[in-house]
């Protein structure tokens, strides 16, 4: 068993939500090796047995569409947990990038890439290479990343809060109902402690839709301004169809979004949802980079420099040289990284976000259409983790 030390330095405060603060951080190697990455610090009552296990689980694979934890740093104070950084967007800022071109995202570009992911949450609910099934919990537009080069990154699997989370600590928040499931939604306003593993899948599933339908027409399935209210509609009423918004929608895919976002289902599987999608791309082959890239703004590169540049080797990180040593750690044989000492204490001038949504939102209020998106999915950005 070999032991790497790794060291972690905080570069600026990505966000905060109902159960991480996240970071974009530097992660240090041994001989000057060293790579960007995100870090999420839990906290309190957050850093639960059960969600604990589940990183852990999680964190012996890899998945091309799914970000999962790579290491777990552990102080007195809390738990941090690493994730790869995706040079990119959310779907809040690509939504918004929309509305400001008044021009949603072509329909084969976004069907690519939500057959990618509906393939990722696909893998999640049946388990792949040796991992244990289970739900994502909180699919919503904070926990979809656009990559610069064409992907679509799901986060937080194993570490969001399910709306039976939420709705127990008082934080469900309308933003975050919009993208829930009408048996998710009810169940959390009815005191239920955890879905049900199938209600919890359904519920990925009505995500996914939910933040496609979003994207493909810039508006929200619903748009009741009162969660009792939302709940009513969402279980007696099918959103507008898509095509009657957007008409440039194929009357394919305006059929697979009504039957996802039905108030009563069946819905259909993550894995049935992907291959529908794949014959709506018409082909794997297109990537959808070109039109991501015409979307993600300059700042979105400059910060990924930023962090590239303190990357790079000092020559005394170069010309030091310190041999590996065997280890015994269990934390290894879960495939998460030892810690090689106590969490880095967070610098105070980066205690408040450099960029956040809140900046894209003014940006688009003066558009009626992007106000009204625009405010209800920050509420969903506002606990998105």
């Amino acid at each position: 068993m070999i032991q790497v030390a790794l060291r972690y330095e905080i570069v600026r405060k990505l966000g905060t939500g109902t159960v991480a603060k996240s970071y974009a951080a530097i992660e240090r190697g041994e001989h000057g090796l060293s790579r960007p990455v995100t870090l999420k610090r839990l906290e309190g009552e957050d850093v639960s047995p059960l969600r604990l296990a589940t990183l852990r689980e999680l964190a012996v694979s890899h998945h091309g569409g799914l970000l999962l934890p790579r290491a777990l740093l552990v102080d007195g104070g809390g738990v941090a947990v690493v994730y790869d950084y995706v040079v990119g967007r959310s779907l809040v800022g690509l939504i918004a990038q929309c509305v400001r071109q008044k021009r949603p995202l072509p329909q084969q570009a976004a069907t690519i890439v939500f057959a990618r992911a509906a393939e990722a949450v696909a893998d999640l609910h049946e388990g792949w290479l040796g991992t244990a099934s289970t739900a994502h919990g909180a699919i919503r537009p904070s926990n979809l990343l656009f990559s610069l080069l064409g992907g679509l990154w799901i986060d937080d699997a194993g570490l969001a809060a399910d709306p039976c989370e939420l709705a127990r600590r008082g934080t469900l928040t309308l933003g975050q109902a919009h993208f829930a499931s009408p048996e998710a939604l009810a169940a959390s306003l009815d005191g239920a402690e955890a879905l049900a593993h199938k209600e919890a899948r359904a519920n990925d599933v009505y995500g996914l839709a939910a933040c496609l339908y979003t994207l493909a027409t810039l508006r929200l399935p619903f748009e009741e301004t009162e969660l009792d209210a939302l709940l009513a509609r969402k279980r007696g009423d099918s959103p507008p169809p898509a095509r009657q918004v957007n008409p440039h929608i194929s009357e394919e895919l305006d059929a697979l979004l009504a039957t996802a976002l039905s108030p009563t289902g069946p819905r259909p599987r993550a894995r049935v949802l992907a291959q529908a999608l794949r014959r709506l791309a018409r082909t794997e082959d297109v990537s959808p980079a070109r039109e991501l890239r015409a979307l993600l703004d300059d700042e979105t590169l400059a910060q990924h420099l930023e962090l590239v540049d303190r990357c790079r080797p000092s020559q005394e990180d170069t010309s030091s040289h310190t041999p590996l040593s065997p280890s015994s750690s269990a934390e290894s044989r879960h495939g998460i990284r030892p810690p090689s000492g106590p969490l880095l204490p967070l610098p105070p001038q980066i205690e408040e976000p450099v960029h956040t949504e809140e900046t894209v939102r003014r940006q688009v209020s003066t558009d009626h259409v992007g106000a009204s998106i625009m405010r209800n999915i920050e509420m969903a950005t506002a606990a998105s983790f």
